[in-house]
């Protein structure tokens, strides 16, 4: 089975069967042969034509099926399956060579620094496990290779001033009650939209708390409610201000729902839902001058005429776990401290909080003090 330019030499594998290799010269012809006969000895079956998808969906269903969360598995399932599979799924496993691999990451590069780093992570796994179950020699994916993509922009604290401003613009909302709880417990959002009856200490206002117990995902547009925290660390005990109790108090008096954030019709949470509510934050958000001038030229009609915009700032859930923060280490916690009431596994992750508290602290004091060594009337050599 020659090929026309090519030096064709044969392999006979031990099944008996033929294994053509083809080079350009007669030297890389035999260097091919050369690497076959010792992945043959290596115990490499050669007439394996596994490819990558068939090996992914086994590796899938062997190691992280059974043991990840939902969300965990729905973020690996859309690594496979839009980043993944595309581009290498119908070549077989033995096949896929490190440029095969870089060819699939390049469409990462205006992708979010976290989507790179799970597909990476997912090829590294896959291809590892292909080694140990004696498929390849060797894992295809560089071990120089490493997570690009765009950065995220830093999260920001809001400052006290616009706290307030956050929840007078929000009074008499839904989301009141949403913001100012992730406000003063610095739960994540899931944490928190999972709150229910049982996770909640408030017949004692003066040293109310709030359990933190559960998890609410949203794969697929389906609420997943999980009986465990993100991670084992979200196991933990928050204090509640007396006034922020005392409101909770008073709104879980008035409703028949188990969960403290539930739907209108009191069921838990779902996604629909969850935009529904935070719109109510965004509505009151100062829109971009150049935005409204787009919709009027469009004939597009406000959604929302009678609501008074009076929030100048960028507001997430996130920001406001961020804040949570910021305001614990203002009034002298330790990173420990911060840590546990975080709920962070890795230490690392309320260093960079502090870290970058610090910087800005720093930064402010540095500028103060030029400020002051530059005004009139300030001392000149």
């Amino acid at each position: 089975m020659a090929r026309k330019g090519y030096v064709t030499l044969t392999l006979t594998l031990p099944s008996g069967a033929r294994k053509y290799i083809y080079g350009k010269t007669k030297q890389e012809a035999q260097e091919k042969l050369d690497q076959a006969k010792m992945l043959l000895r290596a115990g490499i079956d050669l007439e394996d034509q596994t490819t990558v998808a068939e090996y992914a969906q086994m590796w899938y269903n062997v190691y992280k099926k059974p043991n990840l969360r939902q969300s965990s598995k729905a973020s690996i399932v859309n690594a496979l399956n839009v980043h993944i599979l595309p581009y290498l799924g119908a070549v077989p496993i033995q096949d896929v060579t490190p440029m095969a691999i870089q060819n699939c990451v390049n469409h990462l590069s205006d992708k979010s620094r976290s989507l790179y780093r799970t597909v990476l992570q997912c090829l590294r796994a896959i291809f590892d496990c292909a080694v140990d179950d004696n498929l390849i020699i060797r894992s295809p994916v560089p071990k120089r290779m490493k997570a690009k993509g765009v950065k995220k922009t830093p999260v920001r604290a809001l400052t006290v001033e616009q706290e307030k401003t956050l929840l007078e613009a929000l009074d008499g909302t839904r989301a009141y009650l949403f913001c100012w709880f992730l406000l003063k417990t610095g739960m994540r959002r899931g944490e928190a939209l999972a709150v229910m009856r049982d996770a909640l200490n408030i017949k004692d206002l003066e040293n109310a708390s709030v359990h933190v117990k559960r998890n609410l995902v949203f794969v697929n547009g389906k609420s997943v409610l999980e009986e465990t925290p993100k991670t084992d660390a979200g196991f933990r005990e928050i204090p509640l201000p007396r006034d922020l109790a005392e409101a909770i108090r008073d709104q879980m008096s008035k409703s028949y729902s188990l969960f403290l954030f539930p739907m209108k019709n009191g069921e838990m949470m779902n996604e629909n839902s969850f935009r529904a509510m935070w719109g109510l934050v965004k509505a009151r958000k100062k829109p971009d001058p150049q935005f409204v001038k787009k919709q009027k030229e469009k004939k597009i009609p406000d959604r929302h005429p009678d609501v008074k915009r009076i929030i100048d700032f960028d507001v997430t859930p996130h920001m406001l776990r961020h804040t949570y923060a910021t305001r614990c280490i203002e009034k002298g916690m330790d990173v420990k401290e911060v840590q546990y009431l975080l709920g962070h596994t890795d230490p690392a992750l309320t260093m960079k909080i502090y870290a970058d508290y610090c910087e800005e602290q720093r930064k402010a004091g540095t500028f103060s003090k030029a400020r002051s060594a530059m005004s009139r009337g300030a001392a000149s050599e």
